[in-house]
C-alpha cells in the first residue's frame, strides 16, 4: 500500500471514539491536516459537547436549563424548590463545544446504534446520559410521576430477572427486597449479555429485542438531552479542483440496528455506522453472527462506491475489505482500554483511493490501571481488604436471615472473601456504626471464626481501600498513578513490581533485570490456533505450529486432519520439552499427547520472561514491538480474538456462511501467517534475554 504524500484530497476517518480522550484526535488532525474529517458514529456526545443549554425530560416535561446563568434556574415553577437539583446539574455540566463543532477543519458525521435522538416540534435533540440519580431527578421532581416510573422500573427489573439466575437466586431468599433501578447505562446490558454468553447461557433474539423496548421506553422516561444537529443524506464536498460525493447513512437506535435511508444512487463514499452484511462484522457480543446491514450491502452492489467508512463492530476496528471493487473501511476504536486507549483512524487519499490505517496512541493523559501487567493481582488484594465493604451485614440484620447465615449460605450467594465479583454485598457503613450492638458482635464473631477477619482493623481500612479502587477504574495519567500507587503501599502492599512496569509505560523503555532460564538454541517452541475459549477451558484446536530455536523452520500441522503426522513430527524427534508462550498452549496440547502416552514438559515462555523484565505488557506482539522497534509488527495481521472467532465460525464449525465460504482459503492462510508470526517473535525474544 503506497504511503501517502501528495493529494488533490485527504481524508481523516475515525469511530466509535468511547474512551480515548478528544485530545487524541485532535493531536492526529493538527498532524495530518486533512481537508475533512468524517466520523462514522456512536458517542456523538463525547464530541459534540453539551453547548450552553441541556434540557432536563420527563414523562411530562421538557426544561430548559441555560448553563451559563445558574441564578436563572428557580424561575421554573417545576422545579423552584429543588436546590439540590441545582448543586447536581452544575456540578455535572458544564457548558462547552465538542470537537465537532470547535474544529476548524470541516466535518461530516453520522449517529450510531447507541446515540439516541428525538425530535419535538421539528428540532432534534441528542440523549446525552441520566447521569442523575433516579431520586434526585423524578421522584423529587414529580411526586405524581412516581407510579408510571415504578411500571418502566417494574418491567426492567423482570426482564433482567429472566435471564439472570444469579439475582433471582437473591430476591427469592429475601421476598420483601425491593428494586426501583431503571439502567444507567446503556452498555450495561451489552457487558451482562457478554457474561451471560461466557456461561454459554443462551441470550434469543426475543429477550433482545424486549430488552430494545424497554430501554426506549427509559430513554423516553426522562434523562438530559442536548440540542443536536443531525446529518444525513448526500453532501458534496470540494477542495481546490477535486469534488467528491458523500452519502451519510442514518442508524437506527439500539441492538440489531440498521440504516433508516439506504442510498439511492451512486456516491464516492458512504459513511454508515452499521458495515455492509458479511463484511468487518462478524461478532461475538450477541452471539456469532454478521451483525452489517444488508442495505448498505445492497447499495455496494448497485451502485460500486468507491469506499465505505464504518465502525460499529469493534474487533474490526483498524482492518480493511473490498467487495468487488468497492474498498470497506473499519475506523471504530476498541473501548477496553487497553494499551493506552489506542485509537484507530484512517488517511485517504481521493485522487487514487489509496488510505493508510493508523492508530493513534496517548502515552500520558489516559490509560487503564489494568492495562500494565499486575494490575489486576492489585486490585484483587484490595478487594481483600475492603471485603467488610460487601453487605452481609445487611442480609445478616433481619431475624430471618441470620439463622441461616452459614458458610453455606455466604457461598450460595456469592460471598467470597478473595473474589471480585462481589458487587451485590457492599455493607454501608453508616448503618454498621449505627447498627444493633447485638447483631454487630455477633456478624464480627461469624466472620472472624469464619474467614479469620478482624472488623475493627479492618473497618479503618476500607474507606482508603474503597476510595482508591474506585478510582482505578477510569482511566488515569502516569503522574495521577504514581500517586494512586503511595497510597495502595500505604494500607501495605507492595506495589514495586508494577511501579517497574510503570516506568516502562512512560518512555516504552524495557528494562532486562536478568536472563532467561532456558537456551532457545536447545528448544521446540509450540504455539496453537483454537476457535474461542470456553468457560471451561480452551477452545477447540485446528492448527498447530512448532519450529526448533535453532533454525526457526515452522512447521504447521491441521488438526485433525494431520493429527497422526505430527504425532509422528513429536517422537522422529525426541521431543520431550515444548516452550509455549503461556499455559493456554500447553493446555490445549497435554490432553491430546495424553491419548499416545506421551510425557512432554512445557516451559511457559511468559512467566520466564515476566521474571526477567518489567513492562506494561505481556502481550506477545505488543512487547515484541517494544523489543523490536525497527521490526514493527505487521498491522495488517489478524488479532488472537479474530483468529479465533473466524475459527470457531468458519474452520471448526460444520455450517457455511455464504458471505465467508468463498473467503475460507484466504482467512487460513492469514490465521496461518498469524500462527508463524507468533512463533518467530517468541523465539526471537527469548533470543534477547539469553544473551
Amino acid at each position: 500500500m503506497r504511503s501517502i504524500n501528495i493529494l488533490k484530497m485527504k481524508i481523516l476517518a475515525f469511530s466509535d471514539w468511547r474512551i480515548q480522550p478528544v485530545e487524541l484526535i485532535t493531536k492526529a488532525i493538527n498532524t495530518h491536516q486533512p481537508d475533512i474529517v468524517l466520523y462514522a458514529g456512536d458517542d456523538l456526545v463525547n464530541l459534540y459537547g453539551y453547548g450552553e443549554k441541556i434540557y432536563l425530560k420527563t414523562f411530562s416535561h421538557f426544561l430548559e436549563i441555560d448553563l451559563t446563568n445558574p441564578d436563572n434556574f428557580f424561575n421554573n415553577p417545576s422545579i423552584s424548590h429543588n436546590s439540590k437539583l441545582k448543586d447536581i446539574i452544575f456540578e455535572t455540566f458544564k457548558p462547552n463545544l465538542g470537537f465537532l463543532r470547535e474544529t476548524e477543519t470541516p466535518v461530516l458525521y453520522v449517529n450510531g446504534n447507541q446515540d439516541y435522538i428525538i425530535e419535538k416540534e421539528k428540532k432534534e435533540y441528542l440523549f446525552v446520559q441520566w447521569r442523575l440519580k433516579y431520586d434526585d431527578l423524578v421522584y423529587i421532581l414529580y411526586e405524581n410521576e412516581q407510579e408510571k416510573i415504578d411500571i418502566i422500573s417494574l418491567r426492567f427489573n423482570e426482564y433482567i430477572l429472566e435471564i439472570n439466575p444469579y439475582i433471582k437466586r437473591i430476591i427469592e431468599n429475601d421476598k420483601e427486597r425491593k428494586f426501583n433501578t431503571i439502567i444507567s447505562d446503556f452498555e450495561d446490558i451489552c457487558r451482562f449479555i457478554e457474561r451471560q454468553k461466557s456461561l454459554e447461557r443462551e441470550v434469543s433474539l426475543e429477550i433482545l429485542n424486549e430488552y430494545n423496548n424497554i430501554i426506549q421506553q427509559a430513554l423516553e422516561t426522562y434523562g438530559i438531552y442536548i440540542p443536536f444537529s443531525n446529518q444525513y443524506g448526500e453532501k458534496t464536498k470540494k477542495i481546490r479542483d477535486k469534488e467528491i460525493s458523500i452519502y451519510l447513512c442514518q442508524s437506527t437506535f439500539g441492538l440489531g440496528s440498521d440504516i433508516t435511508n439506504p442510498p439511492q444512487k451512486y456516491s464516492d463514499i458512504i459513511l454508515t455506522h452499521i458495515p455492509p452484511l458479511g463484511s468487518l462484522d462478524l461478532s461475538k457480543r450477541y452471539g456469532l453472527n454478521h451483525i452489517g446491514s444488508k442495505a448498505i450491502l445492497d447499495a455496494i452492489k448497485k451502485y460500486h462506491p468507491k469506499m465505505v467508512i464504518c465502525g460499529h463492530s469493534h474487533m474490526w476496528g483498524g482492518f480493511s475489505d473490498i467487495i468487488d471493487k468497492t474498498i470497506i473501511l473499519n475506523v471504530s476504536s476498541h473501548d477496553n482500554r487497553d494499551y493506552r486507549a489506542i485509537g484507530n483512524f484512517a488517511l485517504i487519499d481521493t485522487e487514487e483511493w489509496f488510505y493508510e490505517m493508523l492508530k493513534a496512541k496517548d502515552t500520558e493523559r489516559f490509560f487503564s490501571f489494568k492495562s500494565i501487567a499486575g494490575g489486576s493481582t492489585i486490585i484483587k488484594k484490595l478487594n481483600r481488604i475492603g471485603c467488610l465493604s460487601f453487605s452481609i451485614y445487611e442480609l445478616a440484620e433481619t431475624k430471618q436471615y441470620f439463622p441461616e447465615l452459614t458458610y453455606e449460605f455466604l457461598e450460595m450467594i456469592g460471598f467470597q472473601p478473595d473474589h471480585t465479583k462481589r458487587n451485590h454485598l457492599f455493607v454501608n457503613l453508616k448503618r454498621w456504626e449505627s447498627g444493633n450492638t447485638e447483631t454487630k458482635n455477633k456478624l464480627s464473631n461469624f466472620l472472624s471464626q469464619s474467614f479469620s477477619i478482624d472488623i475493627k482493623d479492618e473497618l479503618v481500612k476500607v474507606p482508603t481501600a474503597e476510595k482508591v479502587k474506585k478510582q482505578l477504574f477510569n482511566p488515569v495519567s502516569c503522574s495521577k498513578l504514581y500517586d494512586l500507587l503511595d497510597q495502595i503501599e500505604c494500607l501495605g502492599i507492595d506495589t514495586s513490581t508494577y511501579r517497574g512496569r510503570l516506568d516502562s509505560m512512560i518512555g516504552d523503555d524495557i528494562c532486562i533485570k536478568r536472563n532467561i532460564t532456558l537456551n532457545p538454541e536447545e528448544h521446540w517452541f509450540v504455539d496453537v490456533e483454537t476457535g474461542l475459549a470456553k468457560s471451561e477451558g480452551p477452545g477447540d484446536l485446528w492448527l498447530i505450529g512448532i519450529a526448533h530455536g535453532s533454525d526457526k523452520n515452522i512447521k504447521q500441522f491441521l488438526y485433525p486432519e494431520q493429527e497422526d503426522n505430527f504425532i509422528t513430527f513429536i517422537k522422529e524427534n525426541d521431543i520431550s520439552i515444548l516452550v509455549a508462550w503461556s499455559r493456554y498452549d500447553a493446555d490445549v496440547l497435554k490432553p491430546l499427547f495424553s491419548q499416545y502416552g506421551l510425557d512432554i514438559q512445557f516451559y511457559d515462555a511468559l512467566t520466564r520472561t515476566r521474571n526477567c523484565l518489567d513492562s506494561h505488557t505481556y502481550k506477545l506482539h505488543i512487547l515484541y514491538d517494544l523489543l523490536f522497534p525497527q521490526k514493527k509488527t505487521n498491522p495488517e495481521i489478524i488479532t488472537g480474538g479474530i483468529a479465533g472467532l473466524l475459527a470457531d465460525h468458519l474452520i471448526i464449525s460444520s455450517g457455511k456462511c455464504s458471505f465467508c465460504q468463498s473467503k475460507k482459503d484466504d482467512i487460513i492462510e492469514k490465521i496461518k501467517q498469524r500462527n508463524r508470526l507468533d512463533v518467530l517473535q517468541m523465539i526471537e525474544i527469548c533470543e534477547l534475554l539469553s544473551s
